[in-house]
């Protein structure tokens, strides 16, 4: 398997976390009924310079898949994103007042702070040089430090002005990342949080609920939604094929030539909890002409895995799917900054060996007519995935778009909906409304 496939290209969550102050770990604060971890643990089997590794074999093989555009006047929300072999979406952020340091940052739904590489790392990328801005104020000697499964990220906190999208923040909180060992080489300079304060380190508030207290953003209603109005929420278009159409996020709107159907079409699902955008998952379910002949000896392989409720004793009788939540119940996050979709390492280890058929080296056959849709159960809604969806291809070869990825401190079974499932699905995060929205993308917006 290719480097450049070898790790999952995860930036949402981090192994430890801590803005050396009030805290030493991020808190996933999940509220209401939800069982889910307090403290994200994820790890990577991965050797440590897997990462870099994979960057590497990918920044050689494959440029960023971009066209050249040139910016609507008017629509600086609108903003076009860096496609990086489907593996990383980078947006522009500015930071300073009339000397603007412009870099490429990872819009990134899974955490809530926004930090930068600063020039004393001496990473060969993009960095942010304090002395040359006229707004940068220092935080009393504020630290911060991430720990990723590759490598320890760790900094100083200060405030500068962030002009992101058209909007302009005056002394915003940043981490400044003194030591970012694990990014540095990357096309990359920076991640920026747009998940909730609840686990922002600090209290810090995040740059999208800046902007939306600020501008007095309001929440989304349908029917007297307007094109031309700005509302609290974002919206994420992530293309299959960046000739035909690209990738973009878009502030304050969404875009409705972007996906099948009205704006009244949007299947929305309400949060879990606003911490990360955390949904409730009623099923996910494998279903197929061919599952009747795998679900034995899947159901058999699974007896003993605690994370999912599939005895096979309980199924309505002709009824061939494969049940990952059912009489479980799951949870999950719709993240920007996972590649791939992810779900208990057992679990999903067993799909890709006993239902993808997965070789040693980390292929699948491209023209097997028996792959099995996918089906994600969420807020009375099902949201479908087929091989031309989940499968990743590559020089004529074909990768499973399914990871393992454990929560151990999750009671219930965790999965994470990365960007596999949202190239699918164009993906509303309506802030306002505590909600998520998605529609079937289309393959061009009109």
């Amino acid at each position: 398997m290719p480097a450049m496939r070898a790790v999952l290209a995860l930036f949402a969550v981090a192994t430890g976390a801590s803005w050396r102050t009030k805290t030493n770990a991020i808190q996933a604060k999940f509220t209401g009924n939800v069982s889910a971890p307090l403290k994200m643990q994820l790890s990577r089997k991965a050797p440590k310079d897997a990462m870099a590794k994979k960057w590497a074999a990918a920044k050689v093989a494959t440029p960023f898949r971009i066209q050249a555009r040139e910016q609507a006047e008017g629509d600086d929300d609108f903003l076009y994103l860096k496609n990086y072999d489907e593996m990383v979406f980078t947006c522009e952020v500015c930071l300073g007042d009339s000397n603007e340091q412009c870099m490429d940052i990872v819009p990134d739904t899974g955490s809530s702070n926004f930090w930068v590489i600063d020039e004393s790392a001496k990473c060969p990328q993009a960095s942010y040089v304090k002395s040359s801005s006229n707004s940068f104020k220092e935080s009393e000697g504020e630290e911060y430090s991430i720990q990723y499964g590759s490598g320890e990220c760790k900094g100083y906190i200060g405030y500068e002005t962030v002009k992101w999208g058209g909007y302009t923040l005056d002394s915003q909180k940043v981490g400044f990342a003194t030591e970012a060992q694990t990014f540095c080489g990357l096309e990359l300079s920076g991640i920026l949080g747009l998940a909730f304060r609840a686990i922002s380190e600090n209290n810090i508030d995040p740059v999208f609920d800046v902007i939306t207290k600020q501008e007095g953003l309001q929440a989304l209603n349908e029917k007297n939604y307007s094109p031309s109005s700005h509302y609290s929420l974002f919206s994420f278009y992530l293309s299959n094929d960046e000739h035909s159409e690209s990738s973009h996020l878009h502030l304050g709107q969404l875009d409705a030539g972007c996906f099948e159907g009205e704006v009244s079409d949007l299947k929305w699902v309400p949060l879990s909890s606003e911490t990360y955008w955390a949904i409730n998952v009623e099923d996910i379910t494998l279903g197929g002409e061919a599952m009747e002949a795998f679900k034995p000896a899947f159901i058999s392989a699974m007896k003993n895995v605690t994370l999912v409720s599939m005895t096979g004793d309980e199924e309505e009788e002709g009824d061939d799917d494969i049940h990952l939540c059912k009489g479980a119940s799951c949870v999950a996050i719709v993240d920007s900054g996972t590649s791939l979709l992810t779900g208990p390492s057992e679990v999903v280890n067993m799909i890709n060996q006993f239902i993808l058929q997965q070789n040693p080296d980390g292929t699948v056959d491209c023209d097997r007519t028996d792959f099995p849709t996918i089906n994600v159960h969420i807020g009375g809604h099902q949201f479908e995935l087929t091989k031309e969806d989940y499968l990743i291809k590559e020089q004529g070869r074909c990768f499973s778009g399914l990871m393992g990825m454990d929560m151990p401190q999750s009671q219930r079974p965790f999965w994470i909906m990365g960007d596999v499932f949202m190239r699918k699905h164009y993906t509303v995060y309506d802030y306002g409304n505590k909600r998520v929205g998605f529609a079937t993308a289309k393959t061009s917006c009109n």
